[in-house]
């Protein structure tokens, strides 16, 4: 290695140095911008910060490309796929994919160019990796370049896929034929004699005019000051290619740039201030190196070189290369350092600006009064007595006395002639309007447009003049004809919902409460709650008509950005008032009105600030994510500053307009001056006008500007979910703006569903809705339960060594009783679990919905840590014969005085219990009486009659035969299920959840190729294995059918022989389909903190003590303690629920587990280890009976599996780091989409590898070892539910195996290769029909010792697909 350096450098310096004719001075007649990335998220900046500046644009990290549909229609101009060459130790070099598009315009502002796409393929699809290298081969490039730079350490773990991180060159000229760019263009590794570069990035050239730009991104093998070598062999490369032609190289060289100075004299960076040329360099990377520049061919005349101010989210800065006086956009980045190599004396005249950069930039608000400037007249409140200037916060008093007691007023020097005095449209637009105050992209003050009108609703923005004003969206047309429209803000939805009359009917209720039955809250509730969903589409549809408008008008989609807000909060809760309501008592004793002008009720107040309002903002959250928008929450941005609070104070008399009240002391919202016209000027003149009433005043717009302009920064590529938070006594330029950037997954980044494919657009949290934030959690202390509420009101209290689980479980239930009842998605409920170690013993029930349990990190030393060690009462208390696992069937309770089937069993818990179980607690009322429950059952048996026996035994309908078909309830494909003639059916509601199970039949097992299937076969069990859960639409109570909200994907039999199968078992009968109306529990969250089960010290059940370490349950693929098989989080009859960030260390068997659930997200946490992996299904990462659920970016350590099983459907498992298997663990799951996950598994990762209780899959033993994909075959998987089912896929995962003990990893083929999908029991020609796999001797028997068979061509696995994309699941996937 050192000898190739040194000839690399020599070769370098006899290049650069030899001697030469003396040369003019190079003219630089091309502007060029170098961009490192960093992952290929960024390219909103690119294309409107970086484009507008440059004729070339050379990027790096460009992981991602463009957007989504960018590979579908470019062209394919070079690939390198035949190339063979290979390393010494037999290694394939780098393969790739040159793609050209037209790209990057922005309207009148800029045409399009030509996109340039390098898209390096993953390894995988370089060619087969032959073995571990030789002893003293020096490391692959590939494999270590990938460390955080300035890092000399490799990478903890294995590289993500496509680590070698994609390029592209953007080109302002484009040629009238993209396939002339073929000749154009240059693509090379540097030259070795050893081939030893050929596996990193290449130098990739295009030609434009007569100088060749070269995209640079050396792999990341730097030493401190020391010449990378990568560097020096690209550059010696390019000097022997192309001598005799002009050359310039830019990009990331990650080599120090004054290094590279030294070697190569024609290098060009920025310096420091007061620096001349070639000085100290400007740090171009955040580690604090310069890393970013450009070498060219030769000494450049007059050329400057600049680095941005501003990086966005990567982790450069961009440098600009152009020729000094050349002309710069105004694009929102500053390009700052400026260091002029070789002036020239007397420079060209430069072109204008505004001729070479197009319109000028625009801002725009839409909608209505809270974001129009409607109350923008006050700065704060004063008495309802104070004249003139009313103490300093009338801004449109003039002409004032010196005691401003009596003072003119002109409302148009605030409002201008959109006033609400006499000759205006009253649509009250102030000077000091949210988006008059922001500062985005260098728009100026004359370029931020309010075009908002208070009063208006959706339409009003949309089709229908109001206030003689015409529709806003015209006056956006207008705007986007003569400016480039970066921002549109709206604000709409409000008054479709009328919460202007909710508000005045509040008014009235507090002044005659007996008339409205003490609150409005009961006049009103109905309506808004009706109103909620078509104002949802209404919303949609006016974002829509934005962005129709703007395409109208020139503007491409990726040019804007679209902000939909919702509304802040603008009255306290009810024990958070300055004065008492004093509500039935005589006028004159109103304070609350009278002194603050806040006529409200306690109860309605708190109904408006915990539910009205957060509902309206869930509302609007999901508008903007189904409009693919982002999303401003400002429910909490006057926290501290509503109207009336205790926290604030109106002006007073030493206040004026010279020295008002500050405003971190005021009320950020107008108060009501007076509630009829008829008593305007009574007792005293009235204080402006009653429109502005319950509005932000003009510190509440501040507020708001800051808020946006803190957020508008941080917009992207990709819509953003964020938030505003006010505080009191603070200003409101310090309001927080906080941006949830993890909306990758969000439905706004879902790819449309894919024609042939199922549709997992619906996956996930509410159907892809953003996984809730800050702003959706209660701040009411009753619904926020702290870490110091924990402690006094719970005793819950860290480290202390004392059992926790009666306060946890007593604030889980003050929760349940208390706040659920009222909550909603936008306003969740909260238990912050404190810092330190939390000790808990038994089983925490979770059945309050709308709730977080949350910590402070899930880092075990410094974060919030739960303990489990299960109690007698908790642990069970029945094994096996054999101990090898617990025993369901022996687990029993039969209730007293009762006989038959009153007798509760283990397997009524299934799948266990576990720290958290979310499900409900509810008890039929059958076993309320003749049980006793819950005093006379023991504790160890008390929750087998929880929950789930309401569920299923004792609430399931059976179906009946449709008009259709007496034997079918329903069809695959149909929507309405039939029940049966004497089903109950007001237990069905629309809203609610439906179970929906079909029953088994004996050709239904048939037709999973269960070899020796007979109806008299004792493993054919009388169940329901397809069923799923899906929500009632409507319900015909006279023909007894409900109507769900999407098609079956399964037959529904009236039993199990309406197919014409017999009876299974012997003297059989038929065996019912059924529908059960669920009680879900819903929303519960669990967040930032991280769990264990610690067994050692237990007590064994038949004697002794556990003393275990983690070491001793890594690759051991038994029970260890199967009596504390416990689980971590269970969610059973659970919808719409997640875990984030949290750390899962050696729990009892699943870290999470499902069992008929809906709508869950698992995301970036970490499991690693379980105490039992063996017999009875222990140990997995398990999702069963789930459906639409979304499993993404977790990471996966020393676990048995992860599965998808019985019946699962319609779930996404994406960007995962496993060393287990990808698990189709059999029951007719389906139609599942394993994408871009990364699966390494060890050669002992097999159930051989076992100490005790071991045992395969199914319970006997498996051959060989387990491989990154498991299919359930039929007669393996009748075992313990049946085969897997169709349509499985598969798609671009990096799936290896290690083949041989302390072997390396290989790819695992076919399954490995990237560029096709493969169809897990999908037919050939139909994959949506199924096809059990299959081998040339007949269908397969168990999928050990079958696991590296190609099941393509028609042997059930449909591998004819390909896509281009990266995701089949998401537009934009970032790793």
């Amino acid at each position: 290695m050192a000898q190739a350096l040194c000839v690399a450098m020599l070769a370098s310096l006899v290049t650069l140095f030899a001697p030469a004719p003396a040369q003019a001075l190079e003219a630089v007649t091309e502007s060029a911008i170098t961009f490192n990335m960093q992952g290929g998220t960024s390219w909103f900046d690119v294309r409107t910060k970086l484009l507008p500046n440059a004729d070339v644009v050379a990027l790096q990290e460009a992981t991602t490309p463009p957007d989504q549909k960018f590979l579908e229609g470019a062209k394919v101009i070079a690939d390198n796929a035949d190339d063979t060459t290979k390393t010494p130790s037999g290694l394939s070099g780098l393969k790739y994919e040159l793609y050209a598009k037209e790209w990057g315009g922005q309207g009148r502002r800029q045409p399009n160019g030509v996109m340039l796409y390098l898209k390096i393929k993953d390894k995988a699809a370089w060619g087969p990796d032959p073995g571990a290298p030789a002893p003293g081969t020096p490391a692959d490039p590939a494999d270590v370049e990938d460390k955080p730079e300035g890092d000399g350490k490799p990478p903890a773990k294995p590289p993500a896929r496509n680590n070698q991180k994609s390029m592209a060159i953007w080109l302002r000229q484009v040629p009238k034929d993209l396939s002339e760019l073929k000749s154009r263009i240059k693509i090379f590794p540097a030259d070795d004699p050893k081939n030893q570069w050929i596996r990193t990035r290449p130098a990739f050239g295009v030609e434009v005019g007569d100088t060749w730009y070269f995209n640079i991104h050396a792999a990341s093998i730097r030493t401190e000051k020391k010449p990378n070598p990568h560097t020096s062999a690209l550059i010696d490369t390019i000097s022997r290619k192309m001598a005799g032609k002009r050359w310039r190289a830019l990009g990331d060289f990650n080599s120090l740039a004054e290094t590279s100075r030294d070697t190569f004299p024609h290098t060009f960076y920025a310096v420091e201030k007061n620096e001349k040329p070639g000085g100290v360099a400007v740090e171009t990377q955040q580690s604090g190196y310069a890393l970013d520049y450009m070498i060219a061919s030769d000494q450049l005349e007059n050329l400057t070189v600049t680095r941005s101010g501003q990086k966005g989210e990567s982790d450069h800065w961009p440098v600009r290369f152009a020729s000094e006086g050349s002309p710069k956009c105004d694009s929102g980045w500053p390009f700052l350092y400026k260091t002029t190599y070789n002036p020239k004396q007397a420079q060209r005249a430069a072109r204008a600006a505004g001729d070479a950069c197009g319109p000028p930039t625009a801002v725009v608000s839409m909608g209505d009064s809270y974001i129009s400037g409607e109350g923008g007249r006050w700065a704060g409140n004063a008495a309802a007595s104070a004249t003139g200037s009313a103490r300093g916060t009338d801004r449109a008093a003039v002409n004032c006395n010196g005691e401003e007691s009596v003072c003119d007023h002109d409302v148009s020097k605030v409002y201008g002639d959109t006033s609400y005095d006499k000759g205006g449209s009253a649509c009250d637009r102030s000077d000091s309007a949210e988006i008059k105050g922001v500062d985005f992209d260098g728009a100026p003050a004359e370029r931020r447009f309010n075009i908002a009108c208070s009063g208006a609703t959706t339409d009003n923005v949309t089709t229908t003049g109001f206030k003689g004003q015409r529709p806003q969206i015209d006056d956006l047309r207008d705007i986007a004809q003569n400016n480039d429209v970066r921002l549109v803000v709206l604000s709409v939805g409000g008054n479709d919902l009328k919460f202007a009359d909710i508000l005045q009917d509040c008014v009235k209720a507090y002044f005659y409460p007996s008339l409205f039955n003490k609150g409005c809250r009961g006049a009103k509730e109905k309506e808004f709650t009706d109103g909620l969903g078509p104002v949802r589409g209404k919303v949609v549809q006016t974002v829509e008509a934005v962005r129709k408008t703007l395409r109208e008008a020139g503007q491409e989609d990726g040019t804007y950005q679209i902000v939909l807000q919702s509304y802040a909060n603008p009255l306290p809760l009810g024990r958070d008032y300055r004065d008492p309501e004093n509500a039935p008592v005589p006028p004159a004793n109103y304070s609350r009105y009278l002194s603050g002008g806040c006529p409200f009720l306690d109860a309605d107040s708190d109904w408006a600030h915990t539910s009205v309002v957060p509902r309206i903002s869930a509302m609007l959250r999901g508008a903007a994510n189904e409009a693919g928008v982002s999303f401003l929450d400002l429910q909490d941005a006057f926290a501290g500053h509503e109207l009336c609070s205790r926290t604030t104070r109106q002006a007073g008399a030493d206040h004026k307009l010279s020295s008002p009240l500050p405003a971190e002391h005021a009320e950020w919202v107008r108060w009501v001056p007076y509630v009829v016209d008829g008593l305007k000027d009574l007792p005293w003149q009235a204080q402006g006008n009653q429109q502005e009433a319950i509005h932000p005043n003009h510190y509440g717009q501040l507020a708001l500007s800051a808020c946006l302009t803190k957020i508008a920064g941080k917009l992207g590529d990709s819509p953003v979910v964020s938030s505003c938070v006010g505080r009191a006594t603070s200003p409101p330029g310090d309001v927080d703006g906080s941006v949830d950037n993890n909306t990758v997954l969000s439905r706004s980044n879902r790819r449309a569903p894919v024609a042939g494919l199922p549709d997992w657009s619906r996956a996930g949290y509410r159907a892809g809705e953003v996984l809730p934030g800050a702003g959706s959690r209660n701040s009411d202390p009753a619904c926020h339960i702290t870490p110091s509420a924990l402690d006094q009101r719970f005793k819950v209290r860290p480290d202390d060594g004392q059992d926790d689980t009666a306060g946890l479980q007593g604030a889980i239930d003050q929760i349940r009783d208390s706040c659920s009842p009222s909550a909603n998605p936008g306003r969740l409920s909260v238990i912050e679990l404190p810092k330190g170690v939390l000790d808990v013993r038994k089983q925490l029930a979770v059945d309050a919905s709308y709730l977080v349990i949350r910590g402070q990190g899930s880092d075990p030393a410094n974060g919030s840590r739960i303990v489990f060690r299960p109690d007698e009462n908790t642990r069970y208390d029945k094994l096996t014969e054999k101990g090898e696992r617990w025993n369901q069937t022996a687990m029993t309770h039969k209730c007293e005085f009762t006989t038959g089937n009153n007798v509760g069993t283990g397997g009524w818990i299934w799948p266990g219990r576990g720290l958290f179980r979310v499900q409900t607690r509810e008890a039929a009322e059958k076993y309320l009486k003749i049980c006793g429950f819950p005093d006379k059952i023991p504790e160890n048996r008390r929750d087998l009659f929880e929950g789930s026996i309401n569920q299923h035994w004792e609430s399931g309908v059976a179906v009946g035969g449709s008009t259709a078909d007496a034997h079918y309830a329903a069809r695959k494909g149909d929507r309405t299920i039939q029940l049966n003639s004497k089903a109950k059916m007001d237990a069905f509601k629309p809203g609610g959840d439906l179970w929906v199970g079909a029953a088994n039949s004996l050709k239904f097992y048939q037709a999973q190729e269960v070899a020796g299937a007979s109806a008299d076969d004792g493993r054919l069990e009388n169940l329901h294995m397809r069923q799923q859960v899906f929500t009632i639409t409507s319900v015909d109570a006279g023909k007894h059918t409900v109507t769900i909200d999407k098609p079956l994907e399964y037959d529904v039999p009236v039993d199990s022989t309406s197919d014409g199968s017999p009876p299974l078992g012997v003297g059989g009968k038929p065996y019912a389909s059924k529908v059960t109306a669920l009680k879900m529990i819903t929303d519960v969250g669990f967040e930032d903190f991280s769990f264990t089960q610690d067994i050692n010290g237990l007590p064994k059940l038949n004697g002794g003590t556990y003393q275990f370490t983690p070491a001793n349950a890594v690759h051991n693929y038994g029970n260890m303690a199967p009596e504390y098989a416990m689980h971590g989080i269970v969610f059973k009859w659970a919808a719409d629920s997640w875990v984030r960030g949290v750390r899962a260390d050696m729990v009892g068997s699943h870290p999470i587990v499902t069992e008929v659930a809906r709508n869950i997200q698992i995301e970036h946490n970490v499991f690693d280890g379980a105490w039992n992996k063996g017999k009875g299904g222990n140990g997995y990462l398990r999702g069963s009976r789930v459906w639409d659920s979304l499993y993404a970016f977790n990471t996966s350590r020393n676990l048995r599996h992860f599965t998808f099983q019985w019946s699962s459907s319609g779930n996404v498992a994406i960007g995962n780091d496993f060393d287990s298997d990808l698990n189709l663990h059999g029951g007719w799951e389906r139609r599942n989409l394993f994408e871009n996950n990364t699966v390494h598994v060890p050669y002992n990762h097999s159930s051989s590898e076992c100490d005790t209780n071991c045992g395969g899959e199914g319970g006997g033993g498996d051959n060989g070892t387990w491989w990154p994909i498991y299919w359930a075959a039929g007669s393996k998987g009748i075992g313990w539910s049946g085969s897997s089912g169709p349509q499985n896929v598969f798609f671009n995962n990096t799936l290896t195996k290690q083949t041989t003990s302390g072997g390396p990893y290989e790819p695992y083929r076919p399954y490995a290769d990237t560029s096709r999908l493969f169809q897990f029991g999908s037919a050939a020609g139909d994959a949506g029909a199924f096809q059990h796999l299959r081998t040339s001797g007949g269908p397969i028997q168990d999928w050990a010792d079958n696991e590296r068979n190609d099941y393509g061509g028609g042997n059930g696995v449909d591998a004819s697909r390909s896509d281009p994309a990266t995701s089949l699941f998401l537009r934009d996937y970032r790793s």
